[in-house]
């Protein structure tokens, strides 16, 4: 019996470092999109809601860390939104948003609104999170669920929300024509904030090759459309910092970024290879390669070990 307790607590332990380090991912990324114009997106994820301060929060081990946390006025009173974003399935994220929430209010003493943000068609948690013991019910924890996949892109499009642009690629309804009308928009929005400009670009390219849920054809279609912008890409930051010449270690980590997001089962494979390699030149090249890869398969085949 203590036994198969063990290999229980182990399987737990095992499963928490996995979604770790594909939440590191968004750590880097959703985080940084959220925060580009937070004001105004807090505003859509919780109509009502009125952003004052972003707290950077870390709550203390065995639990991980929360990806946004924000003060905020709801209903005329001061809350804390905790937003979390989430790429697959998570057995166990009820039980995490649980951990989160308490801690949370028991830090700071204020009501604590907790969203679970699903950026690509998943199984998701269900809320409310029932624990069950002996004696029957022992908490039931009430969360929100955003699933981006649901939205509708026309409703974002037709009332000009260019905060979200850059998540568009995930909604349905989505296609090359919208695409297109939402990347002149944001061309004359953000045209003296080219820093802005350039990062929303770069998360439409890598959010467009993580969906599965666009036909091949109108796939192919968007992706002409991005191309006619291709030059944003090199002015982002983002991607600037991934390639900075001479810092090998800033290129192997991302580049197992950039692989956490198209394939995150292939991470290892990624971080496996990119430590064998330290010439700078290698790694961006390995870099461009990885972007440029159609295809798993592809990805795949250029992460497989060098022969000796």
């Amino acid at each position: 019996m203590a036994k198969s307790k063990k290999v229980e607590e182990q399987q737990i332990v095992v499963e928490d470092e996995e979604q770790q380090g594909q939440s590191q991912v968004y750590d880097a990324s959703m985080k940084e999109l959220v925060d580009r114009q937070v004001k105004d997106i807090v505003a859509v994820l919780l109509p009502g809601a009125t952003y004052e301060n972003t707290l950077n929060v870390e709550i203390a081990r065995p639990l991980l860390r929360t990806d946004k946390v924000y003060i905020i006025v709801y209903r005329g009173k001061k809350h804390i939104l905790h937003l979390e974003f989430e790429s697959g399935k998570n057995t166990r994220m009820g039980a995490r948003m649980l951990a989160y929430n308490a801690s949370l209010h028991l830090k700071y003493n204020l009501p604590v609104i907790s969203i679970v943000v699903y950026l690509f068609k998943t199984s998701m948690t269900v809320s409310p999170f029932v624990l069950e013991g002996g004696d029957g019910m022992i908490t039931t924890f009430h969360f929100r669920i955003l699933p981006l996949f649901l939205l509708n892109t026309q409703d974002y499009v037709r009332e000009h929300i260019t905060c979200m642009y850059p998540l568009l690629p995930t909604m349905q309804g989505i296609n090359h024509e919208l695409l297109l009308s939402a990347m002149k928009e944001m061309e004359q929005v953000y045209k003296d904030d080219n820093a802005t400009l350039s990062d929303f670009f770069a998360y439409m390219v890598v959010l467009l090759e993580r969906v599965e849920t666009i036909a091949p054809l109108e796939k192919a279609r968007m992706k002409e459309v991005l191309n006619m912008y291709s030059s944003w890409w090199d002015e982002s930051p983002i991607v600037q910092q991934t390639k900075a010449t001479g810092k090998a270690e800033g290129l192997r980590e991302g580049i197992v970024d950039a692989i956490k997001l198209r394939f995150p089962h292939l991470a290892d494979l990624a971080r496996q290879k990119v430590n064998q390699m330290n010439d700078p030149k290698k790694l961006h090249n390995l870099f461009v390669q990885l972007f440029a890869a159609p295809d798993e398969a592809s990805v795949r085949s250029l992460l497989a070990p060098t022969a000796a």
